[in-house]
C-alpha cells in the first residue's frame, strides 16, 4: 500500500513544464487590478477608512484582493482574463460613481490620486506588487499539494515557467 501511494504521489508531481509567461503575468495583474479596485471602493465608501471599522476593512480587503487571486489559481484558472476584465469594469464603475457623487469638474488623474483616502497623492504600487508576488508564491507553495490547484502553476520539473517559480 505504501509503495502504491508513493507511486501515485510521484506521478502527481512529475512531468510539469509549467504555463506561459503571459499567463503568469496576467495572474499577477489580477492582484494589482484588485488593489486599484480597493482604492476605488475605499474612495466610494469613506466609512471603511474610519479607525473603528478595522475588522470590516480587513474583510473587504481580503475579498477584494485575495479572493480573485485564489479563484484564478483554482476554480477559475481557465478564465483568468475574464476575471481581469471584470475587476477593470468594477473599478471603472466605482471611479465613475465616486466622481458623480462628488459633482465636480471632469476627472483628472492628479485629482484621482489626491482623492484616495488611504494613501494620499503617492500610491505604493511597488510595495503592493512585491507583497502580492510574495503572497502568490506562498499560496502556490501551499496549494500545490491539493488537486483543486491547477498543476500548470506548480513548480516546473526541469525547465519552464510557472507561478511558483
Amino acid at each position: 500500500m505504501s509503495s502504491q501511494y508513493k507511486q501515485l504521489r510521484q506521478d502527481f508531481i512529475r512531468g510539469h513544464s509549467g504555463s506561459t509567461f503571459g499567463e503568469v503575468i496576467v495572474i499577477t495583474c489580477v492582484n494589482q487590478l484588485a488593489n486599484l479596485l480597493l482604492i476605488a471602493v475605499l474612495s466610494l465608501v469613506p466609512l471603511l477608512t474610519q479607525p473603528n471599522c478595522k475588522w470590516i476593512r480587513l474583510v473587504v480587503e481580503f475579498f477584494i484582493i485575495m479572493m480573485p487571486f485564489i479563484a484564478c489559481i483554482t476554480v477559475l484558472s481557465d478564465h483568468i482574463l475574464a476575471v481581469c476584465l471584470t475587476i477593470i469594469l468594477l473599478t471603472f464603475i466605482a471611479i465613475v460613481l465616486c466622481f458623480t457623487r462628488r459633482q465636480t469638474k471632469p476627472i483628472v488623474i492628479k485629482e484621482l490620486l489626491d482623492f484616495c483616502p488611504t494613501y494620499g497623492p503617492r500610491l505604493p504600487f511597488l510595495t503592493n506588487l512585491f507583497s502580492t508576488l510574495m503572497t502568490c508564491v506562498c499560496i502556490a507553495i501551499l496549494a500545490v499539494d491539493f488537486r483543486i490547484f491547477s498543476r500548470r502553476f506548480a513548480k516546473t520539473e526541469i525547465y519552464g515557467f510557472s507561478l511558483m517559480d
